[in-house]
């Protein structure tokens, strides 16, 4: 990337609506990326009048802008990874996008750009999930990952390690299950976010749960899910785990616990799990 080389776009802007300052930060580069995709919006816009009628959302915008009465729903991370750009980490920085019909919230669309990767994970309408790869244009169609069980060989879990308020309910809600020797095979990656959902869809990653987890980081990738179809489930105060749902859940600020899994089968060991723990 030209501006990680140049060192650009690391100074400090504000507050993310709803996160502590320990937490996350808006930075240049958020902004610079968000203005990017307003710039490209526009050109298909010019292009494109189906297009016009469209009112996009993100974590530095809850409020959105576009059409009042949009047809075209576009929930947007510009930069899935700022913290780990601002700290110089150079291996996880993402921009996350779905598009949704506007009344029916029917998912249309989802892609996920992989920056440092050169990639961009996409899937549409028709169920498909494809790579393509910007080195090169070369695309690949590919499919979520079919384990049943933890102890299926191959599984790969994503889990958010970047703060302590997150590790540790972590641990502790599936320490117990994880630390088995059947599941001693299981591959976890530390980083988390809205880039998750294309690592599912694309069978790279197996699962992802989070405590706590931000609404503003569940939107940009959910169409990943809906599209693919596997289950983004939430456990609900009352301790029962439902579906996400963009109605009920949408303009809520966090979710207490949130479950990702590539089948139905995983989702329900690893939901089984936390209630065990967390009770």
């Amino acid at each position: 990337m030209d501006a990680d080389e140049d060192n650009f776009g690391r100074e400090i802007l504000g507050t993310v609506e709803g996160r502590e300052v320990s937490e996350d930060v808006e930075i240049k580069i958020d902004e610079v990326a968000y203005k990017l995709f307003a710039d490209v919006l526009l050109d298909y816009q010019s292009d494109n009048v189906s297009l016009l009628n469209v009112w996009v959302r993100h974590e530095h915008d809850h409020k959105g802008y576009g059409a009042a009465n949009p047809e075209i729903r576009i929930d947007l991370d510009p930069i899935d990874g700022s913290d780990e750009y601002l700290h110089r980490i150079r291996n996880s920085v993402y921009s996350v996008v779905c598009a949704r019909d506007a009344d029916t919230l029917q998912p249309l669309v989802a892609a996920t750009l992989d920056v440092y990767g050169g990639m961009i994970y996409s899937a549409g309408s028709d169920g498909r999930v494809s790579i393509e790869f910007l080195r090169t244009g070369r695309v690949t169609t590919v499919d979520p990952a079919s384990h049943t069980a933890l102890a299926d060989t191959g599984v790969v879990g994503a889990a958010y390690v970047g703060r302590m308020r997150y590790l540790i309910p972590w641990m502790g809600a599936l320490q117990e299950i994880l630390s088995r020797p059947e599941h001693a095979g299981i591959a976890l990656h530390g980083k988390g976010g809205s880039f998750v959902y294309a690592f599912i869809a694309a069978g790279v990653f197996s699962f992802y749960v989070m405590p706590d987890e931000p609404v503003d980081e569940i939107l940009p990738g959910l169409a990943f899910a809906e599209l693919a179809g596997f289950p983004v489930l939430v456990r609900e105060g009352n301790g029962i785990w439902v579906q996400f749902d963009i109605r009920s859940h949408g303009e809520l600020e966090r979710v207490p616990f949130l479950v990702v899994a590539c089948t139905n089968e995983l989702a329900a060991e690893l939901t089984a799990a936390v209630d065990q723990m967390v009770g």
